[in-house]
C-alpha cells in the first residue's frame, strides 16, 4: 500500500551528514561495528526533526 504522507527518505543524491540525506543514514561498505553509530544518528535526527512527534508518531 502506498502511502502519499511517508517522510524520512533522501530527496537528492547525498551524503548522510547532507540534510538531503534526510533519515538515510547507512553508509555504503559500512561495517556492522559502525551499526551503534548509525542507529544513534537515527535517533537524533528523529528526536530534532520538528515533523516528528517521537511520542505520538512511534509504534
Amino acid at each position: 500500500v502506498y502511502n502519499p504522507n511517508l517522510y524520512g527518505y533522501a530527496i537528492n543524491d547525498s551524503f548522510t551528514h547532507q540534510p538531503a540525506s534526510r533519515f538515510n543514514v547507512g553508509e555504503s561498505a559500512a561495517m556492522s561495528k559502525d551499526l551503534p553509530y548509525m542507529a544513534q544518528n537515527l535517533v537524533n535526527r528523529m528526536k530534532n526533526d520538528p515533523n516528528v512527534d517521537i511520542k505520538n508518531h512511534w509504534k
